[in-house]
């Protein structure tokens, strides 16, 4: 199959409809789109720079809440002020990656978008959209049906996601060729896996690209579902919140082995518990527990499929996440950019080496024309922002959710939608520590500074 001419066909698809959604002004349906683009970021293209879906949807976000400011009116001021200083430290940070002098000069030529000529400027292209997905949020969401209408929406795409992973797994086992991971830059990688005692597990990842992409993904939904398992009483409950479809998420989560997964996992169950336990009492929390419990059998069932060795599903799940990070921690790049940046260059750990240019200051980032992979989103922030930009981000998040606890408190039949949005952005928070997941996190902070809102309005009326 011509995996080249697929992406262009699905980017093209998502390019028409952002460009419908901005000439009809339809800020909802753009926002819907978004679960969408995440799921099928697999497909990517390059022409000029790397093109892939939640890019393209991104670029129409900041076009559209340019032309209809009418998002100021609904936010608050304090969240306006605190976007303002991020935009102006953005800026900073641009004029930073022009001026630091990097220990390196490499990256395809001087015009080229990984050169030191463009790679800040495309960079900031791509932080100044993501950011723009916090106003289009408040286009969007105007009342609950609205918040339904994009939840339904996640649902649908992750529902999509896990249907490729299933097929993914079938055809693994009969030996078929399922989509390969496409570079825009290099050779597809027809599947990945990891090895451990000599053997070789397989990894699922769909359509979005890689494994961690998957479970970035795949977690905040988890995460949502399973909150809205427990915290909302409806009689009828949503076909997300069911327990064939959470204990479905959650066996292709762990079979995505991705350590940035397991990291967000482990550390949601803290809100998860704390804000059931907190509205809901011990039930629902053994509730909560019972698809996991049988997710973790199911595991069992599907390990079998994907590793050549006999190993149990604990094993494996040590052997990606503690015993990876206690392993490889002196070789991994991100324990290389804490030591540039608070010891080698301490000058440099309040600015960042500029938007994009950690990869001209880094020894061993650069391939060519293409760079090697930092995994931590956080320590990204760090290197293109600085100290002062991710504190100014910590802040807006910390802020945002102290506002939504308090808010729970104000309106009663509202509060299930604030609990479940403030655990899934803390579960997308969590999973960006091991994996860039930055629009997920801008995403739910933005949803959950909305619903805020919302809450103050039907209080005040």
């Amino acid at each position: 199959m011509d995996w080249n001419l697929s992406s262009i066909i699905v980017l093209l698809g998502f390019f028409g409809l952002g460009f419908f959604a901005l000439v009809q002004n339809r800020p909802l349906l753009l926002l819907c789109s978004i679960p969408f683009a995440l799921a099928l970021n697999g497909f990517v293209y390059f022409f000029i720079t790397i093109w892939f879906p939640i890019k393209i949807i991104s670029i129409f976000s900041l076009f559209m809440v340019i032309n209809n400011l009418s998002w100021m009116k609904r936010a608050s001021t304090s969240l306006i002020v605190a976007l303002w200083c991020l935009l102006f430290w953005l800026i900073c940070c641009l004029i930073f990656g022009y001026i630091v002098e990097p220990p390196f000069k490499f990256g395809g030529g001087t015009f080229a978008a990984q050169s030191t000529t463009f790679r800040p400027a495309v960079q900031f292209v791509s932080y100044i959209t993501t950011l723009s997905l916090v106003p289009l949020v408040f286009l969007a969401l105007r009342n609950v049906i609205s918040f339904e209408k994009f939840i339904a929406c996640y649902a649908i795409a992750g529902l999509i996601a896990v249907g490729g992973a299933l097929v993914e797994l079938l055809f693994h086992i009969i030996g078929l060729e399922f989509m390969p991971i496409l570079r825009a830059i290099g050779d597809n990688h027809q599947f990945a896996g990891f090895g451990i005692d000599n053997s070789y597990v397989y990894r699922l990842h769909s359509f979005a690209g890689e494994p961690k992409k998957l479970g970035v993904f795949l977690l905040p939904l988890l995460v949502l579902s399973l909150m809205y398992t427990v915290v909302l009483n409806k009689g009828n409950r949503p076909w997300w919140s069911k327990w064939q479809f959470i204990v479905t998420l959650f066996i292709v989560l762990i079979t995505t082995f991705a350590t940035s997964a397991f990291i967000g996992l482990a550390l949601s169950t803290i809100p998860i518990v704390f804000m059931v336990l907190k509205q809901s009492g011990i039930y629902k929390m053994l509730r909560l527990a019972a698809p996991i419990i049988v997710g973790a059998l199911g595991l069992y069932v599907a390990l079998p499929t994907l590793s050549e060795g006999e190993f149990s599903v604990t094993e494996l799940i040590y052997h990606r996440s503690i015993d990876r990070i206690e392993t490889t921690y002196e070789e991994r790049h991100e324990t290389e950019a804490l030591t540039y940046l608070f010891k080698d260059n301490l000058e440099l750990s309040a600015s960042g080496v500029g938007l994009g240019m950690y990869m001209y200051h880094l020894a061993g980032i650069a391939k060519g024309n293409v760079s090697d992979t930092i995994d931590s989103g956080w320590i990204i922030l760090l290197l293109d922002f600085g100290l002062i930009g991710t504190i100014l981000l910590t802040l807006i998040i910390i802020t945002t959710s102290l506002q939504a606890y308090g808010s729970i408190q104000k309106r009663q039949d509202f509060n299930g939608y604030i609990s479940i949005s403030l655990v899934t952005m803390a579960s997308a928070t969590f999973i960006n520590i091991g994996a860039g997941a930055l629009p997920m996190v801008i995403l739910w902070v933005a949803i959950l500074a909305a619903l805020i809102r919302i809450n103050g309005f039907k209080n005040s009326n």
